[in-house]
């Protein structure tokens, strides 16, 4: 994939509530501008160069799609990029222990 286009990124619904959920948590926690930068970074790479910020795992072919995880800070994403089309779909988003929200999300 051509690394000066710029991806829709589309994240699963699980997903939205999930970072909305943490983005309050941080908010309680007092790390809400931790959170809000990890937060921009994420989809900054995920805009820019998704291909390149995470790590390949596998491909469902008859649907064009490229899967990858990729991690940063306490977070990791796992995302398919579409073969064909300039789309980044967010299937998950997990909190990695020592995260300031690990332990408190549940």
């Amino acid at each position: 994939m051509a690394g000066d286009r710029r991806y829709q990124v589309s994240p699963l619904s699980v997903v939205l509530e999930r970072v909305a959920n943490w983005g309050r948590l941080a908010g309680r926690l007092g790390v809400i501008e931790w959170y809000l930068r990890s937060m921009r970074h994420i989809d900054q790479q995920l805009q820019d160069h998704p291909d390149t910020w995470g790590d390949p795992l596998f491909e469902y072919s008859a649907a064009r799609l490229r899967n990858y995880h990729a991690n940063h800070e306490n977070f990791i994403v796992t995302y398919a990029i579409h073969m064909d089309e300039p789309v980044v779909f967010v299937r998950n988003i997990e909190l990695l222990a020592g995260s300031p929200l690990y332990g408190h999300d549940k």
